[in-house]
């Protein structure tokens, strides 16, 4: 897998590993009730500030999350975990999964 430390897509695809799209995710609820010290499943294994996003899809090719910037409601990006410089080198595997 190819990134670039200075891409901060690359960081955020660094500290979300891929998560099975059948595991549910802890509520609040679930979350407060819990014994259990460990961190959620969504939760970032980096602490860095770069790293940070309200993660709605973490897949083994492709990143959803919602912008830090948005310019509407609900804005979503939508980022392959490899890093490209183009839209035109991302591979078939990838673009699949992104529709």
């Amino acid at each position: 897998m190819s990134s670039s430390p200075t891409c901060p897509f690359c960081k955020i695809a660094a500290a979300y590993p891929p998560i099975s799209p059948s595991t549910p995710t802890p509520t609040s609820t679930s979350t407060s009730t819990s014994t259990s010290s460990s961190p959620p499943e969504n939760a970032p294994v980096s602490s860095d500030s770069d790293s940070h996003a309200f993660l709605i899809l973490s897949t083994r090719h492709v990143l959803a999350f919602l912008d830090t910037m948005p310019l509407t409601r609900g804005h979503i990006l939508v980022v392959p975990r490899d890093h490209y410089e183009k839209l035109g080198e991302v591979g078939v595997h990838v673009s699949r999964e992104k529709l």
